[in-house]
């Protein structure tokens, strides 16, 4: 039998007590901590005296999450650090033993644990759009694209992904979903790129790129010069 997805495994319930002792114990760090929104994994805020200022992510990943993924996204945090030290994304904070990763003990098994650094602002999805705000989103991706070139990754190769934009046409079947006013305009994007894409696509130079820049992950400063600032305080990568 296959083993259940992130989505379909339960997501982890350390209590805020038992996580803020753990956290004591091995990243020295003590604060108040809130719970954060979080699809499949388990997320708290850590704040300081001071509030939001150098606060900190918790993040206790999901007893189904790949190893390899988790490699992954401390990689691209790793290297962002390096080619792009002020771009706005997280970083990580390594245990006081050094780890990347430390692993806390669950019902069901040991979780993978990471603590990043918080970035503050609000979230795209409440701030008013207007075309300054869509070309600061476009120049920080840019950026972000730039920063990320040269990298690469074993765990980064994800056949069969749908999110992965090498497997657009794997998306064809649900077509027929797609709301009926707006079924030919998608339609003829598959046909365009069954046609002129996909021959070419194996020929094609490939990269890393982070494909979840929705409005829940982008961090936006405010009020008065408001700009894209980060992505993105749940640290999907």
């Amino acid at each position: 039998m296959n083993n259940p997805s992130v989505f379909q495994n339960p997501r982890p319930e350390f209590g805020a007590a038992e996580a803020a002792s753990l956290l004591l114990r091995d990243y020295g760090l003590s604060g108040r901590l809130k719970p954060l929104v979080s699809e499949r994994d388990q997320n708290f805020l850590v704040e300081g005296p001071a509030g939001a200022a150098g606060a900190y992510v918790l993040k206790i990943s999901n007893l189904a999450e790949d190893p390899a993924f988790l490699d992954l996204q401390n990689a691209v945090l790793d290297h962002l650090a390096k080619t792009d030290p002020d771009l706005g994304v997280q970083r990580l904070l390594p245990t006081r033993a050094g780890e990347k990763i430390a692993r806390w003990p669950g019902p069901s098994g040991a979780h993978a644990l990471r603590v990043l650094t918080y970035l503050p602002g609000n979230l795209y999805s409440a701030t008013p759009a207007s075309p300054e705000l869509l070309a600061s989103l476009g120049g920080f991706m840019g950026r972000l694209s730039l920063a990320l070139r040269g990298f690469g990754h074993p765990a980064a190769h994800r056949a069969g992904f749908l999110w992965n934009l090498d497997e657009a046409m794997a998306l064809k079947p649900w077509l027929a979903d797609v709301e009926a006013s707006h079924r030919p305009m998608v339609a003829a994007i598959f046909a365009r790129y069954e046609e002129r894409v996909l021959p070419r696509l194996a020929t094609l130079r490939a990269a890393v790129l982070h494909q979840d820049a929705n409005d829940n992950n982008i961090v936006v400063s405010g009020p008065g010069d408001v700009t894209v600032t980060g992505l993105d305080r749940k640290t999907h990568v």
